[in-house]
């Protein structure tokens, strides 16, 4: 039989401060044993702590001993922390040597099984099969019990297995208990932590031996002591003005947000928060577990709303008609410019064909002075150099020439809007006259072809056995538009449909633009009226204008528009879209009057434009750049007469939910998908800080 600590040290049995010679002690264990001997049975016994042991050897060494006071043993018995520090990595970088990271220290005397836990706690992530003696701390979110015999004993035994994580990993823990018939250790072990799991989890310290383990072929801890500890402080929101978050995703965002709607409101209402809104991508399914959650408005209000796919639906097949027909001249006519800003680039060259009866009659092209140089990027694009184009006439010597050319025709052209608005621009600087019945083949195509996965010109010549030769050269683009638009009226002859102007009514526009490039725009429901609608855009939205997403037409958002109230969304929004390729701030002002707020968020949600290579975000390189997006929505907001609001497009609760998501952002093929944006719920402070 063990002897007990009294039974050596018997002048230690009035918990008073005692030097104490164990010169006569006799131990056959290593010094670390009978050391670690004494703390145990000191701790269990006396609430004591044993201080210093063993510096010199073991038959010599003095023992010093202080004794705990009885009131801060039963305080440490009800809270049982950690004491957390600043993560630290010790363990050295030899071969073979084991590295730990040590997050913070326990001194628990009250344990639900085993003795005592002093030690330092390491992040599980540092645990390996050579990790030994740890002590880790952490959530459980499973445990089971198996009831196994013993041979060597002879006897029933509990098998419990219980995983955990500190989100830095997870790992499994076992421990063996006796089988009795009341089974009180037990079930005084087992009961709490099942419920706990439950609940959502269950914290504990545990102190034991990594391992690898035979029969689940990984690396488990035998845990030697087990306490329950007190979950991590969750941060708070102190501020004495709260925010309202108007972004947030949840599970029902598919394959993109992870945290339960129940979860958020339940943050929401222990920060003090007054409301948040629940703004799923394209769908309303979290709106009643939210007025649940919310104990039907009485803790929080609930602003519902979600994250739309915006599509315009109000370019037309044709503008300016009166009684033009099929048979009527067509000049079908493409440009090259310096760039995509109407406000600010020049044109570079047009080209222009002739349609007549069907059939190709004429041709006109030529190069324009730009008085600017060519960008190297739209030079690699077009062919087109400034050598090319330095001889040639300025537009104001052009326009005359084509107006002539296109006389007593319908102007045709593949996405006439943007053709037509440099020459309408052009036009009104020089006095000329440009009242022209215009037709639009990218919006003809998009109703007469619905079945085609983009609406290109490659795209739509292939798809006619058209022969387009040197895409992206004004002559040959026009060309090719020109002999796809000849098969076109081919079919709308066929079809009877002869009279331009009834084109926009003949065909179904809303439909054929759910193809268009979606934008995502936040919709909230101010009341009754509002919610109504959103229900009816969400379920027109997915019947008849899926593509992809569930695409909501604008001309549909408009006719519903009464009690809504419509935010500019991330930097997916139109308005973002905008600003990033290049628009001015007249247009940028001209989109913002749709909108009723417009919408900033932390640097974070924007930093993959710094990795990336696409074309609109080569400017974008420093937070200082991201920084100057933001202000430039405010510069907007200020212009516009709107509010600017700050947003955290959360899609998780904290940050360690990054981890998840980037399962699901891997699963979707995204190829940066390991570096996650900290898309969390921020407090007050947060925000304030971000901006």
């Amino acid at each position: 039989m063990k002897p007990k600590i009294y039974d050596i040290f018997p002048q230690i049995a009035d918990e008073s401060l005692n030097q104490i010679s164990i010169d006569r002690v006799r131990v056959s264990k290593s010094r670390r044993k009978i050391k670690l001997y004494l703390a145990e049975e000191i701790s269990e016994e006396l609430s004591a702590r044993l201080t210093q042991t063993l510096k010199k050897d073991c038959n010599l060494t003095d023992a010093y001993i202080v004794s705990g006071e009885k009131s801060d043993r039963d305080e440490k018995r009800i809270k049982n922390t950690i004491v957390y520090a600043p993560p630290k990595t010790e363990g050295g970088d030899s071969p073979g040597a084991v590295k730990k990271t040590v997050i913070g220290k326990v001194d628990i005397f009250e344990t639900m099984y085993g003795k005592a836990i002093r030690d330092d706690v390491v992040t599980l992530s540092s645990i390996n099969d050579n990790s030994g003696y740890c002590t880790v701390s952490g959530r459980v979110f499973a445990i089971d019990d198996r009831i196994i015999h013993a041979k060597k004993k002879d006897k029933d035994m509990h098998l419990i297995t219980m995983d955990i994580t500190d989100n830095t990993d997870s790992i499994t823990v076992k421990l063996f208990m006796d089988k009795t018939e009341e089974d009180e250790a037990f079930n005084k072990f087992f009961t709490p932590i099942k419920k706990g799991v439950k609940k959502g989890g269950f914290y504990i310290v545990c102190r034991g031996i990594a391992q690898y383990d035979e029969y689940q072929k990984e690396t488990v801890i035998m845990a030697k002591s087990i306490a329950a500890v007190s979950p991590p402080a969750r941060k708070d929101d102190l501020a004495p003005k709260k925010r309202v978050e108007l972004h947030m995703h949840t599970q029902m965002s598919q394959m993109d947000a992870i945290s339960p709607v129940e979860e958020i409101v339940e943050r929401a209402i222990s920060w003090g928060h007054t409301a948040v809104a629940i703004t799923d991508h394209g769908v309303v399914q979290s709106f009643p577990d939210a007025m649940k959650a919310s104990d039907y408005n009485q803790k929080i209000k609930i602003i519902y709303g979600v994250e739309g796919y915006l599509v315009d639906d109000g370019k037309k097949i044709v503008q300016n008609a009166n009684d033009e027909t099929v048979n009527s001249d067509f000049v079908v006519f493409d440009i090259e410019t310096t760039g995509l800003d109407r406000e600010t680039e020049e044109i570079t060259e047009i080209g222009a064909v002739k349609v007549r009866n069907g059939e190709v009659v004429d041709k006109w092209s030529t190069f324009v002075n730009p008085k600017k140089p060519i960008p190297k990027s739209n030079e690699e694009l077009t062919g087109i150099s400034d050598a090319m184009v330095a001889d040639a006439p300025t537009i104001d010597k052009v326009l005359p020439g084509f107006f002539e050319f296109a006389k007593d025709s319908v102007l045709v052209a593949h996405n006439a809007d943007f053709d037509t608005s440099f020459i309408k621009r052009d036009a009104k600087k020089y006095g000329l006259d440009c009242d022209f019945c215009i037709l639009d083949t990218l919006v003809l195509s998009r109703c007469m072809f619905p079945n085609l996965r983009n609406y290109k010109l490659d795209t739509i010549s292939k798809h006619l056995n058209v022969i387009l030769e040197n895409h992206h050269r004004a002559l040959d683009d026009a060309k090719a538009t020109a002999d796809a638009f000849v098969k076109m009226l081919e079919i709308l002859k066929n079809e009877g449909k002869t009279s331009l102007k009834d084109l926009n009514t003949q065909y179904d526009l809303r439909n054929g633009a759910k193809k268009n490039r979606a934008h995502h725009i936040i919709i909230l429901a101010k009341n009754q009226t509002g919610l109504r609608h959103i229900y009816e855009l969400v379920s027109q939205s997915h019947l008849n204008y899926f593509f992809r997403t569930p695409r909501i037409p604008r001309g549909l958002l408009e006719e519903k528009r009464e009690g809504l109230i419509l935010g500019s969304a991330c930097e997916q929004g139109e308005l973002f879209s905008a600003m990033l390729d290049g628009a001015s701030d007249a247009e940028l002002k001209k989109i913002a009057a749709f909108y009723d707020y417009l919408e900033i968020q932390p640097l974070g949600n924007n930093a993959f434009m710094k990795r990336s290579d696409r074309k609109e975000y080569a400017n974008i390189n420093t937070d200082t750049d991201l920084e100057n997006l933001n202000k430039r929505i405010l510069d907007i907001g200020k212009l516009s007469d709107k509010p600017v609001c700050a947003t955290c497009d959360v899609h998780f609760l904290d940050m360690e939910g990054a981890d998840y998501r980037k399962i699901l952002m891997h699963y979707k093929g995204f190829d940066d998908a390991d570096f996650q944006a900290p898309l969390y719920f921020r407090t007050t402070e947060e925000m304030l800080d971000e901006f």
